[in-house]
């Protein structure tokens, strides 16, 4: 494999997409491998109480998120309903809700872009909109509306990329959306201009596997590399009577800079994202991808590591 350590820039994790310049031009977003939260919306900041270990999968919130280079969020959106009258949507996990909703994650959201927005403008944060609790068919198209008038481009907010623009390379989507930040995808909106079709969701289906478990499971979905969609792979454990297990350490293992589970990935759907290396390891995997492409050659060398760091910790060896 060709080595471009010496033409390659530094990146920052919270501006990674854009900080790599064109390297990523040629490929689509189905081909990338992409760090995702895992119920984004139920962090420990916005919950408080006893259920908090059982129900918070992320340490902070969204702004967090986004600055550790998290660029698919994993939503289950609640309906707060009372006596008919719908209040908003939230955020849930089981039976609890959060206080994050939707309305604050659309401004977090336009605040990150808002902010010198140079630095960030090929950054590209895909909604998953995984689960829906307590929706009436009026619901969806209520929280459709406020999709788009949140991220409609007027004032200081970013646009929708469009359901046309998902087969296109990341050179094509820069030049042709130019200002288009924000990809919503799900199955409950119809074929809506501005929603991408559903994200194929690959959980293993219960909620408390062995690590075991878990690795086999990981094992058999990414045995090939032919999908032509985005898809996305939920790579989390729990604890009987506790929740959500921080696995950092089989994350930083399972998934490697060389492992056939990373490079075979397409969205890896993480709890606590900040405490394992899955974003940096990301990024490796997206590079080699491009030399792959390039190359055209399957017998290539494991991929390289990036300098990384700065403002957002130390650097990547």
């Amino acid at each position: 494999m060709k080595n471009p350590s010496n033409k390659t820039p530094t990146y920052h994790l919270s501006t990674w997409m854009t900080d790599l310049g064109n390297t990523l031009n040629n490929l689509k977003l189905h081909q990338l491998t992409l760090p995702s939260t895992h119920n984004a919306g139920m962090d420990k900041k916005g919950i408080g109480g006893p259920v908090e270990g059982w129900i918070a999968c992320q340490n902070d919130t969204f702004p967090f998120q986004i600055a550790q280079g998290a660029r698919v969020f994993d939503l289950r959106v609640n309906a707060r309903v009372f006596n008919g009258t719908l209040y908003g949507f939230d955020f849930f996990h089981g039976p609890f809700s959060s206080n994050r909703s939707v309305l604050g994650l659309i401004k977090d959201c336009n605040a990150f872009f808002k902010n010198d927005y140079n630095t960030k403008k090929h950054e590209l944060i895909i909604l998953q909109f995984q689960e829906f609790k307590n929706f009436r068919p009026s619901d969806y198209e209520r929280l459709l509306t406020q999709l788009t008038q949140g991220f409609s481009g007027t004032g200081s907010s970013t646009k929708i990329l469009p359901r046309a623009a998902s087969d296109l390379t990341i050179r094509d989507i820069r030049s042709r959306y130019a200002g288009h930040n924000i990809i919503i995808a799900s199955d409950k909106f119809g074929s809506h201009s501005d929603v991408w079709n559903d994200i194929s969701h690959e959980w293993i289906g219960h909620d408390i596997p062995s690590e075991q478990e878990l690795d086999i499971f990981i094992d058999q979905k990414t045995q090939e590399t032919n999908q032509s969609k985005l898809w996305s792979l939920q790579s989390v454990r729990y604890k009987k009577l506790y929740g959500p297990l921080d696995i950092s350490d089989y994350i930083n293992k399972k998934f490697k800079p060389d492992a056939q589970a990373l490079i075979n990935s397409n969205i890896i759907n993480v709890d606590f994202i900040e405490n394992s290396s899955i974003v940096p390891y990301c990024i490796s995997v997206n590079l080699y991808k491009v030399e792959r492409l390039i190359d055209k050659d399957t017998r290539l060398n494991p991929p390289y590591m990036m300098n990384s760091g700065m403002a957002d910790g130390a650097p990547i060896s």
